[in-house]
């Protein structure tokens, strides 16, 4: 709108602006210059449909006045009330506020404009809005306009129709979505346009289907309290609301000369007349005295009134049109009316939907189920069938919307047989009811002090401490037990309830014990697992996830623990026996103070159909049955544990173990990672010696003996670990006898010339062997020694070593030098095999002397594949 400060619209000042939205290239607000040439605006109001704009102005058209007179007429002049489209395009009615009687008569309230006096204004100034004295503007609906002055509102029509409501103090008006509230010191009243049904209905001399089935309807139900000496309906009351049109020959009651059988024939005959004349099509006209009659065709008579498809049309709309009146209206004996009137006209239809009628009747008892005094909620029905959202309930609209309003209310009986009438799923009444139910208050030690004072007995603080827990432990278990038995009750309906929501409510009000139980009903443990963590009753999360038999959920539950807790807290929970995990934390505590004794309701789900439990049962029984429950479930979190650290944290797997004091598993571990890490260090070194397998570097070497270190030191961590287990007295013997030999190993590499050859990681006949090779005759020995070597062995290794020597001259002095425990067998296959037959041969002689090493010869030479070489053992043999 044009500034407030003087300045008129055709002044230099800025036009008034309209916001288009934001331009996608340069992310600015665009504007339109909307060319308003009226203003300023004291007030604006929108309607409640958005499309109208009720604005209170001084300036009819100032683009005709000089710069200053415009300034001035700014305070100056008119006041008018212009209501105009949202975009101040096009303008549909003005109003002169002062020039009406409402302004003269006004008092002066608060406010104004400026400091001016009255006398530069042009007129009195009153204050309120633009000193025209007005304190409220409002829109009635979309179709009129509330002024309100401090004693007065006037209504303001389309058309510049106006309408006084006078008030004897200051009221406070309410838009509402169809209708105005008007708060005064002793009345609360609600304003609205009489609905178009209505008016066709009610509206004196109306010629409309639904007013000619209204007055027949009337007319023919009339002749029973005739009958009873009774009124008719033109006698009703001085309330009665009838169209205004006269029903020729009514009496007045008990006091008309006509016997009553007779007034009841002709009430009926008019009501028939008034049906035919509906279904026929037959228009009405209107007589000389004024009153509107039925033009029927008297010379064929009443009964040649035949039905028309336009006449069936009409009386169908005439009873709907009755029905949405009906809804329109706030009392119920005009409801009740209506509703037999479009009741008495559809028994003349021969095809017509009861649809509408039979939601049209559920909608009128909702509406005065919600309007009765005790519930206190004047809903209307535009505001009940609207698909306008609530601004306090922007997810609800219509019957849903209500039914919120009253479960807010506490009102969850009403509300419930409302969803049960509709047809709505009463899933978020049950929901709001439980939030009620678990935020009643629990007793306190006042309270209870108060109670035992009254009853005579006394006590210390720590009977009074401890008589509130028990009334909060059995507050608990009355409030669970009441819960599940109306949700449970509440299953045939097709209700779903999540019990995590409702425990969730809980454990948020500070109430864990309770939310603890309504978890124990929870079907879904992807829902209730996580509560339970959040809660902190670890040892039953882990229960219930491992139940559910949801590996993920299982990791899901292992992974958060282990990052919330330490070791020893995480391991001991994986651990702990399922008679300990089924209680809770909160009432182990409980338990050890004396303030509690009962256990954890478990409903025994194993196997359980998915309707859920019967209902909570006393702790005892609960625990035993729990009890029977397999206590593998428990190791498959453990095995979970396992596999996880195996595969992503070798420390966590190294702690667990030890912690669970498996000797065996931790030294296997340490052993598996010894074996790892020697194969990264063989591949490591393959790769750094070439394509030429060439010796590496001292950096290397330097790496690789930091590596032995920490292998010997692991090879004695994992022979202590087997050394404490009694029944691992070989193994530890086995691994120390490793981690000796590597030492060695390591001292031969020293000793042969800093790593130039590789003994680390052979085995002892290997090593034995490469000794051997390289002529280190004493640490053979002594390999041979410290290892207790057998003769066999030893006699082998010799053997091959001076073969591949191709010493044969101290093979032949080895083998004189001492009776061979293996034969002479196995020097003649290790020389034949390296094609030194002619050598072979020399020892066919001493093989001979032996049965045993004979038999073996054979046997090589008949299998063996040269032919030529076999010929020449077999002459030796011979010789």
């Amino acid at each position: 709108s044009p500034s407030l400060d003087g300045t008129s619209a055709s002044s230099a000042e800025p036009a008034p602006y309209s916001f288009n939205g934001l331009d996608s290239s340069s992310s600015t607000a665009t504007l339109a210059d909307l060319q308003l040439s009226r203003g300023p605006f004291f007030a604006i109001r929108p309607s409640p449909n958005g499309k109208l704009l009720a604005l209170v102005t001084s300036v009819d058209d100032p683009t005709h006045l000089s710069d200053i007179t415009a300034a001035a007429s700014l305070l100056n002049g008119s006041r008018k009330l212009w209501v105009v489209s949202s975009d101040l395009q096009r303008s549909l009615s003005e109003f002169d506020i002062l020039a009406s009687d409402a302004y003269k008569v006004a008092s002066r309230v608060e406010g104004g404009l400026l400091d001016s006096a009255s006398s530069t204004l042009g007129f009195e100034d009153k204050g309120g809005i633009g000193g025209t004295g007005i304190v409220q503007i409002e829109w009635c609906g979309d179709n009129t306009v509330a002024l309100a002055w401090s004693e007065e509102v006037l209504m303001v029509g389309p058309f510049g129709d106006s309408l006084r409501y006078y008030y004897p103090s200051t009221v406070h008006l309410v838009p509402e979505l169809d209708g105005l509230r008007i708060i005064s010191t002793e009345r609360h009243e609600l304003v609205q346009k009489v609905s178009d049904d209505s008016t066709a209905v009610f509206l004196p001399g109306s010629i409309h289907p639904a007013a000619q089935l209204f007055e027949a309807s009337e007319t023919f139900f009339a002749r029973q309290s005739l009958g009873s000496g009774g009124t008719t309906a033109s006698s009703a009351g001085p309330g009665w609301r009838g169209n205004g049109r006269a029903l020729t020959g009514s009496g007045s009651g008990s006091g008309s000369a006509v016997p009553s059988s007779r007034q009841n024939y002709a009430s009926a005959a008019r009501a028939d007349d008034v049906i035919r004349a509906i279904r026929s099509g037959a228009s009405i006209v209107t007589g000389p005295d004024g009153v509107a009659r039925i033009a029927l065709d008297t010379a064929a008579g009443s009964g040649s009134a035949k039905p028309t498809r336009k006449g069936e049309e009409n009386l169908s709309e005439a009873v709907d049109t009755c029905l949405r009146a009906a809804v329109c209206e706030w009392e119920v004996g005009w409801q009740r009316k209506l509703v037999k009137a479009a009741a008495f006209g559809k028994a003349f239809l021969d095809m017509y939907d009861p649809t509408f009628f039979v939601s049209t009747a559920k909608t009128l008892r909702v509406l005065n189920a919600a309007r009765a005094y005790e519930i206190g909620l004047p809903i209307s029905s535009e505001e009940y069938t609207s698909p306008a959202p609530l601004p306090t309930l922007p997810h609800l609209t219509g019957p849903s919307a209500l039914i919120a309003r009253l479960a807010a209310r506490n009102q969850h009986l009403l509300s419930s047989r409302i969803a049960q009438l509709l047809g709505l799923r009463p899933d978020a009444i049950l929901k709001h009811w439980a939030r009620a139910k678990i935020a009643k208050p629990l007793p306190t030690a006042g309270a209870l002090d108060v109670a035992a004072q009254g009853g005579g007995s006394g006590g210390g603080g720590g009977r009074t401490a401890a008589a509130v827990a028990g009334a909060a432990d059995r507050a608990d278990e009355e409030v669970t037990e009441a819960i599940v038995r109306k949700f449970e009750g509440m299953l045939g309906e097709g209700v779903s309830v999540s019990y995590a929501e409702i425990a969730r409510v809980a454990w948020g009000m500070g109430r864990i014990r309770l939310a603890t139980k309504l978890l124990e009903y929870e079907a879904r443990a992807v829902d209730q697992v996580p509560l339970l963590l959040n809660m902190h009753e670890d040892k039953l999360a882990l229960v219930k996830a491992i139940e559910s038999g949801d590996t993920d959920l299982v990791y899901h539950v292992l992974l958060r623990l282990k990052s919330q807790l330490s070791r020893g807290d995480f391991f001991r929970i994986i651990q702990a026996p399922l008679s300990d995990s089924l209680i809770p934390s909160a009432q182990q505590t409980a338990s050890n103070t004396g303030t509690a004794s009962s256990l954890l309701s478990v409903p025994n789900r194993l196997g359980a159909s998915s309707g859920g439990t019967s209902g909570p049962s006393t702790s005892a029984s609960r625990y035993a049955l729990s009890a029977q429950q397999p206590t593998q479930y428990l190791s498959l979190a453990s095995n979970l544990v396992e596999v996880y650290a195996r595969e992503q944290d070798r420390e966590l797997l190294r702690d667990y173990y030890y912690q669970d004091d498996r000797r065996t598993e931790s030294a296997l571990l340490v052993l598996e990672e010894v074996e790892r890490e020697a194969r990264v260090r063989a591949a490591r070194r393959a790769a750094a010696a070439g394509p030429e397998g060439g010796l590496t570097g001292n950096g290397s070497h330097a790496r690789d003996e930091q590596g032995l270190q920490d292998r010997i030191f692991k090879l004695k961590t994992a022979q202590k670990f087997f050394a404490e287990d009694k029944e691992r007295a070989l193994e530890a013997k086995l691994v120390e006898e490793q981690s000796r030999l590597l030492g060695f190993q390591a001292a031969l590499e020293t000793e042969d010339g800093g790593g130039q050859h590789r003994f680390v990681g052979l085995s002892v006949n290997e090593t034995i062997r490469q000794c051997l090779l390289k002529g280190m005759m004493r640490k053979a020995e002594k390999l041979r020694t410290d290892w207790k070597v057998p003769d066999k062995r030893w006699w082998q290794l010799r053997v091959d070593a001076l073969a591949s020597n191709r010493d044969w001259e101290g093979l032949w002095a080895f083998a004189l030098a001492k009776k061979s425990p293996i034969g002479y067998e196995p020097f003649i296959s290790r020389l034949v095999g390296m094609g030194e037959t002619d050598e072979a041969v020399r020892y066919v002689n001493r093989c001979m002397q032996d049965k045993t090493d004979k038999s073996r010869l054979v046997a090589f030479v008949q299998r063996h594949p040269d032919h030529q070489v076999a010929q020449e053992l077999e002459s030796a043999m011979d010789r």
